[in-house]
């Protein structure tokens, strides 16, 4: 749920912890451009990329916790 925390708290947390396969980053610039590198795709993005996918949700607790995007392929 990282991503839906405020940037501050974001780049608070990476400034004093590794997380994942965001490394901790003592520079506050630094740590923020790690932050803001994170761009999470929309539904609506997702469709447009892949038109001819099936997209399912993986849902935790009832809520949408990722998307994904499946597509099937001829076997040869």
């Amino acid at each position: 749920m990282f991503q839906f925390l405020p940037i501050p708290l974001r780049v608070l947390l990476v400034q004093n912890f590794s997380l994942g396969w965001i490394s901790r980053e003592s520079d506050r610039r630094r740590a923020e451009e790690a932050v803001r590198s994170v761009n999470l795709l929309s539904r609506r993005e997702l469709q447009v990329l892949f038109p001819d996918g099936t997209m399912v949700q993986e849902r935790l607790f009832g809520l949408t916790k990722s998307l994904l995007v499946t597509t099937l392929t001829e076997a040869n």
